[in-house]
């Protein structure tokens, strides 16, 4: 993996004696109390030195204890600066790039240019390169009015800077897993989900965009965003406004279940949420496979046969039992990974399966029609 970069973010040269310094760090954090020119000192060897770590076990130690301590005293003190929000962005995002093992880089770009080259109309947005990297581009004006005039953090806006720079890292993982999946067999719903909404939007140009605000894919992002966000409110910022944060779980709790409520799941298609736009997709990528049956073979062979139709429900019930006593050969039973492996094995052939029967039930009733009109 690539070291990930940030541009833009912190422009400090590092400090002179890096070995030394870092020792003297660590000897500090493990004091009960420190004094004021001692947090001072961590304050300044980490703005220096952000741009230099390679997220060690030293580096996550040092990193954790200076946005868990020295930030919220220098918030309590209103001694809060852009470098320090710099810092902790910087440190918190390599943190979660790291944590879900991504090949991604950060990229500030100022307003115009990122008008010229993006859009007027988002305030991020991330390519896959070539190479497999994501790049996930921002504006660098989404960091203004954190740190507010009295030099104390402004709760609202930081959470909804860790939305949208977790809604778009969601995303590169997303993305991430959609291509691990083409090229080794497709094993979960989502990303099933997914490779059928991307292949629908190449054969009908816009189709995406169109139906933006119901793609699965944007809402999943949207939910994993939302739920890291919390995550790092709760683990390194939650002596900020109480009301504020309270709201922000609120919000997030009651998007989640308007989109995944049991009695919302759509009975023809199993997708959760999202209604007619699920059969739109479903409908419009059973054509797309009969007009170009072997692009779409090549990409959803789990559901289509190589002639562009949906394979039945006896072949799928095969295939099921063949992947699960795999999964039962390959992993211990009752392990993390063997539970994991058979609760997506499950749900995703529960809809494949039902789908199809639904289908040559529709199909039955179809040629009935046709018959009983001849």
């Amino acid at each position: 993996m690539s070291k990930t970069k940030y541009n833009n973010f912190c422009k400090h040269k590092p400090i002179d004696d890096m070995e030394n310094s870092t020792d003297k760090v660590l000897s500090l954090i493990e004091k009960t109390e420190l004094e004021v020119h001692e947090k001072d000192y961590i304050g300044d060897y980490c703005r220096s030195c952000i741009n230099n770590i390679t997220y060690t076990e030293e580096d996550q130690t040092i990193y954790d204890f200076y946005i868990k301590n020295i930030i919220k005293y220098l918030n309590a003190e209103g001694k809060i600066t852009k470098d320090d929000l710099r810092t902790v962005i910087q440190y918190l995002m390599l943190k979660k790039v790291k944590d879900l093992n991504l090949n991604a880089c950060f990229r500030g770009l100022h307003t115009c240019l990122f008008n010229l080259k993006y859009s007027p109309n988002c305030d991020s947005f991330f390519i896959t390169k070539v190479d497999g990297q994501s790049v996930i581009y921002f504006r660098n004006t989404i960091f203004r009015g954190i740190v507010k005039k009295d030099n104390r953090l402004n709760a609202e806006r930081l959470i909804k800077l860790f939305q949208l720079l977790y809604y778009e890292m969601a995303k590169t993982y997303q993305n991430y897993l959609v291509a691990e999946q083409l090229a080794s067999g497709i094993e979960d719903k989502n990303v099933l989900f997914w490779v059928k909404e991307n292949a629908v939007d190449n054969y009908y140009c816009g189709y995406y965009f169109t139906h933006y605000l119901r793609a699965s894919f944007e809402h999943e992002a949207t939910i994993k965003g939302n739920f890291m966000s919390m995550d790092t409110i709760c683990d390194y910022f939650d002596y900020l406004d109480k009301d504020i944060i309270g709201k922000f779980a609120e919000d997030i709790i009651d998007y989640y279940y308007s989109y995944n409520t049991p009695n919302d799941i759509d009975p023809e298609t199993g997708y959760e949420g999202l209604g007619e736009d699920a059969k739109t997709i479903d409908s419009r990528m059973d054509q797309v496979a009969l007009d170009y049956p072997t692009d779409v073979y090549q990409r959803l062979s789990i559901q289509y046969r190589s002639d562009g139709q949906r394979k039945n429900s006896i072949e799928l019930i095969g295939e099921y039992y063949e992947k699960k006593l795999r999964i039962e050969h390959e992993y211990e039973a009752g392990s993390e990974i063997y539970n994991n492996k058979m609760a997506s094995l499950n749900e995703l052939y529960d809809y494949l399966i039902g789908s199809a029967k639904r289908k040559e039930i529709d199909n039955h009733h179809q040629s009935l029609i046709k018959t009983n009109n001849d």
